[in-house]
């Protein structure tokens, strides 16, 4: 081979490197602008996940922004914008899981509040229920970081059942005592 086609490759092969990242930054530069807004939409939605005014705003906003997380994990250029894409998704699930629950439990508060204890216990057994039935773990309320609003603890199963307790009812029965 002489040395004016050894040239002409090493010439071609320059443009077509320099052809290819043109090509590969225009193309993320064109996900960018595609993965723009919807970050901008998941990122509203976690916050009314977090801010909503009531428990069903907030359950369909974990919807929406897990819906959202999942399209944006199809661009490979997302993972540049989104920290801890993992961990985002898996709080999001938990949350979206364990917001019934905490329904369940500031009807009951409101029940405590009045002094009417019947229903206090109901509401409580009614989030024991829906745990049971959606095998939800301790892990799963952990991550959704619930808290108590008189003590700050998380809530854990074993802390609903001991206010169902604390009310009459029977573990082992599954009565009032």
């Amino acid at each position: 081979m002489d040395p004016f086609e050894l040239k002409a490759i090493l010439v071609f092969v320059a443009i077509f490197v320099i052809v290819y990242f043109i090509r590969k930054i225009n193309r993320t530069d064109r996900e960018m602008k595609k993965i723009a807004p919807l970050i901008a939409k998941m990122e509203r939605a976690v916050h009314f996940v977090n801010n909503g005014q009531s428990t069903s705003v907030r359950i369909n906003n974990a919807r929406k922004a897990l819906e959202l997380l999942q399209q944006i994990n199809q661009y490979p250029s997302a993972a540049v914008r989104i920290q801890d894409r993992e961990k985002l998704e898996r709080k999001l699930r938990a949350f979206r899981m364990a917001l019934p629950i905490l329904e369940y439990i500031e009807r009951a508060d409101k029940n405590k509040f009045k002094g009417k204890k019947k229903p206090e216990l109901d509401a409580i057994l009614n989030a024991l229920y829906y745990i049971k039935k959606h095998s939800i773990t301790d892990e799963d309320l952990l991550e959704s970081e619930f808290c108590d609003d008189d003590t700050g603890e998380v809530y854990s199963i074993g802390l609903i059942k001991e206010r169902a307790k604390s009310l009459g009812w029977d573990v082992n029965s599954g009565a009032m005592s």
